[in-house]
Formats: structure tokens, sequence, C-alpha cells
């Protein structure tokens, strides 16, 4: 057998089984986690050694200053790779509004922001664990009787209403949430009554779903630490175009179980142009083995896919160069996305800063 294919097949292989191996649930409190374990390498090397010495460094000083241990931490449905990997994007935003300090001195101001995300991965992981095409006509009802999401949601808005200032403030907080909702849910609805759709149609959909998620996020976070205006919308920008980035990896590598439940994904979208690729991957996806498809496997066998896929990432990544001000910063942000795309895709891409 050609050495270089043993080799790509045992790098499937290792990587396949890394994934499992990190992708354990710590099912604790971020505020009570050990701040270095085995589990916390794949982040070690996507930041790098200094990056990932500075954040355990800050993680110390947030959970000495964190007064809530009763929140319901991202640790409970998240990995701790990803667990940590917002905390340091957390660090990450507050260094760029100027705001650190801030947060690591009164972490517990943060918590909303994380809270907020994990309602919104509530629903998402309900209406991902089956085919939910069901629910167009009752989309909102069902969700409402969850008892998970509505714990959490109201876990959300009781945090906000007391960490208000004033009832502007709180009016606006609570406008964001509403606004992502409403724009998801329509989005949500569209796929659901859709036969099928473009990869235009289903890229918009994962910017209202996922690159929205991000800039809510951020603007949460500044309406917390009452980030100038101006710096708060550029600030969204750049995350929601960090999560796209982002997103399309993670579709590439969630092809396979996004067709078995007919999920939206960009990959599968892109594919569909191209009979020949499309039919490619989709027999791959039937005999495959693996866990994950890997990004080296989509450039050898689907390259008008793969060519087009990496053309959007690097899209976005071009907009986080224009938006950024601070160059360190950007060169962080744009290296953090090519390590991680490493990381969960199998491939290494550069990216010009």
């Amino acid at each position: 057998m050609n050495m270089h294919l043993l080799s790509k097949r045992f790098g499937a292989h290792l990587h396949t089984f890394i994934n499992s191996l990190f992708a354990r649930v710590p099912s604790e409190n971020m505020g009570n986690m050990r701040l270095f374990k085995l589990e916390d390498l794949p982040l070690l090397l996507a930041v790098g050694p200094t990056n990932f010495g500075r954040m355990i460094s800050k993680l110390r000083t947030f959970q000495c200053n964190l007064k809530d241990y009763e929140w319901s931490s991202l640790a409970t449905i998240y990995p701790r790779p990803i667990l940590w990997l917002y905390a340091y994007l957390l660090f990450f935003w507050g260094r760029y509004c100027n705001v650190l300090p801030a947060i690591l001195t009164h972490p517990d101001r943060s918590l909303p922001a994380e809270v907020y995300l994990r309602f919104i991965c509530q629903i998402d992981t309900y209406l991902d664990s089956f085919d939910s095409r069901s629910l167009l006509d009752h989309l909102v009802q069902h969700i409402e009787i969850q008892p998970g999401i509505q714990a959490v949601k109201s876990d959300l808005y009781s945090r906000l209403d007391v960490i208000s200032e004033n009832a502007t403030n709180k009016d606006y907080l609570f406008g964001l949430i509403n606004t992502y909702l409403d724009h998801n849910l329509m989005v949500v609805r569209h796929w659901m009554a859709s036969d099928r759709m473009t990869h235009e149609e289903i890229k918009a959909f994962k910017e209202t779903t996922t690159g929205e998620l991000y800039a809510t996020w951020s603007r949460i976070l500044g309406g917390l630490y009452q980030i100038p205006e101006e710096l708060s919308k550029n600030t969204a920008s750049i995350f929601s175009s960090f999560g796209m980035a982002i997103q399309v990896v993670d579709d590439i590598a969630d092809a396979g179980q996004d067709y078995l439940i007919s999920s939206p994904n960009i990959l599968l979208g892109i594919a569909s142009d191209n009979l020949y690729e499309y039919e490619r991957l989709i027999s791959h996806i039937g005999n495959t083995e693996y866990q994950y498809l890997h990004l080296s496997w989509v450039k050898r066998n689907m390259p008008q896919s793969y060519t087009q896929a990496i053309d959007w990432i690097c899209s976005y990544v071009g907009e986080i160069k224009a938006i950024t001000r601070n160059s360190s910063l950007t060169d962080e942000l744009i290296n953090l996305i090519a390590t991680l795309i490493t990381i969960a895709g199998f491939e290494s891409i550069k990216f010009k800063v």
C-alpha cells in the first residue's frame, strides 16, 4: 500500500479516536473545574502554549472572584476543550473591548452571556435530535413545552432582570435575545417548509443561526459591560465572522450526520450543484467507518466543493481583517481559526495575516 495513503488513513483513524477521547462532557460547573486536564490538549495546540498559559492564569482569577457556582454552565453540555475555548473567546472579547479587568474581577456579570448560549444550544440540540420538519406548524409550542429549554430560559431572564441597572438596559438586553429568537425561528421555519434549499440559502440560514448567535452574544456582553455602541457593533461583526468560519468546517465534519437527519449543511448544499461530487459524498457517507468527514478527504474527492467551501472561509477571515483595529489581536484570532481547522478538519490551511 502507498505509504502516503497509509499515513492518511492512520491519521484519519487517530483523529477520530482523539475526537471521541476529548468529546466527553465534564458535567460539572466551570467555577469548580480543574484548570488543566489531558482533555485540554486540543485547545493548548490551537492557541499555543503562551496564550494557553495566560488563559489559565486568567481562569484562576475568574474562578477566585466568582461568587455564583450554581449557574447552568456550558460544561454540562460541552466537553472541556469547547468550554475552555469559550473562556478564551470571552477573555479575547474583553481584551478587544478593553474591559478584561472588569470581567476577571466581576465574572458573575458575564454569566448571562454564557447562559444565553446554553439556552440557544438547548433549542438547537432538541431540533437536531430528530427530523424536526414535522414541527413546522407547532414549532414554538413544542419548544415551549421542553422542560430543559424552559429551565435555562427562566434562569437567563431572571439573571438579566437582576443584573440590569435600569429598565432601559434591561429592555435592550431582552430585545437582543428576542430579536435573535425571532430571526432564528423564521429561518428554521423556512427550512422546514422547503423541499430543497440552495447552497446560498443554506449559507444565509447559517449566517442567521450561527453568525447572529455569536453577534448577539457579543452584543449582550457589550450591554452588560456598557461598551460604546460603535465598538460593540464592530466587535459583534468580528465574532459573527469568526463563528461562520468555524461553522463551515463544522458542517464539513458533520455532513454525514446532517444528511441522515436532513439538517441544513453547507457542504451538502455546495455539493448538490455538482452531481458527481454529491454522489461521491453520499456514497462515502454510507460506507465510511469514520465518525467525522475530514477536510483531507473532501479536498481529494470533491475539489470543486472544497474550493468553494475554503473560499467562504477566506471571505469571513477577510471580513475580520477589514473590521479589526488591532493587528496583533487580528493575527491571533485568524491564526486560531487556522489551527482549529487543522485540529477539526485534519487539513492545514494558511491565511495571510
